[in-house]
């Protein structure tokens, strides 16, 4: 079973902050909706029942903040978004733009074609995982068919494990390349991890 080794502690705390964010801005969300069904309820405690948050009405309040919350804070990660390793049965591209094809002014051009890439996997129990992303420049050709993959629970970008690839070290957490090896992301600053190091973990 593959984890983040305990070197890259700081991309550990990325993952776990992000998840621990997510959660808090979940719960203060159904926090809001109850706090304003009771405020109304204590501003007009005249009104007969039919005409405040009170019974049936309060629980479906509930379950509205409950069921909206869960997908706007993308809780549904939680259980679908797994560490798991895998071969790649297939590596295409959803679409991809240039900068001629936008409407309006001229684009950087680290910005000029942009690769949205989705993968389908088949892991060591044999089931299917499909993973969707943006692939920033120069990790285009980082994937193909029947190369395996290790991907992380909150890390949009997995590794590539083959030792046929093409060279070049990706950032699991902005899947940005890089042509050497260096301690951090030149980018977003978190660790970069190094393929070989799983291959030990393991």
């Amino acid at each position: 079973m593959y984890r983040i080794p305990k070197q890259y502690r700081d991309l550990r705390r990325h993952i776990f902050f992000t998840d621990l964010r997510r959660i808090c801005l979940f719960v203060l969300w159904i926090a809001i909706f109850v706090a304003s069904a009771i405020f109304y309820n204590y501003n007009h405690q005249t009104y007969a029942d039919d005409r405040r948050i009170v019974g049936w009405r309060l629980v479906a309040l509930i379950v509205f903040a409950v069921v909206t919350g869960f997908f706007l804070f993308r809780l549904w990660k939680f259980f679908t978004d797994r560490t798991y390793s895998g071969t790649i049965e297939f590596a295409g591209l959803t679409h991809t733009y240039t900068q001629s094809d936008e409407p309006y002014g001229f684009k950087p051009m680290s910005y000029a074609e942009r690769t949205n890439t989705k993968l389908t996997v088949i892991t060591k129990k044999q089931k299917k995982r499909r993973l969707r992303f943006e692939q920033k420049i120069g990790s285009y050709w980082y994937y193909a068919d029947g190369q395996r993959i290790v991907h992380f629970h909150g890390c949009p970008y997995p590794i590539n494990l083959d030792p046929t690839a093409p060279h070049g070290y990706i950032c699991v957490a902005c899947g940005r390349m890089h042509d050497r090896y260096i301690d951090e992301c030149e980018y977003c600053y978190l660790s970069l991890i190094d393929p070989k190091v799983l291959a030990e973990e393991e």
